[in-house]
């Protein structure tokens, strides 16, 4: 049976995005290392889109794969509050 990491943290208005992702990211990627990767890819284009965030999943699982992870891989990524209303 696994047991689950959780925590409870205060949102902030600065909170940009929440990351859920089983351990075959988090086995090979630390949270800062996943934090500045999705930054960057969703900072990336000249226009926000409607398909940055599944684009930037599904990067985020190769670049997972590319590391070296062989176990199950899952991420969703949801923006908040600012980050949110930009993302069309």
């Amino acid at each position: 049976v696994c047991i689950p990491e959780l925590r409870t943290l205060p949102r902030s208005g600065d909170d940009l995005y929440l990351i859920l992702a089983c351990d075959g990211v988090w086995d090979c990627c630390d949270n800062d290392e996943v934090m500045e990767f999705v930054i960057e890819k969703v900072q990336k284009p000249s226009e926000k889109s409607d398909t940055v965030l599944p684009e930037t999943c599904d990067a985020l699982l190769s670049e997972s794969l590319n590391r070296g992870s062989e176990d199950n891989m899952t991420v969703m990524i949801v923006a908040l509050g600012r980050e949110a209303e930009t993302i069309r």
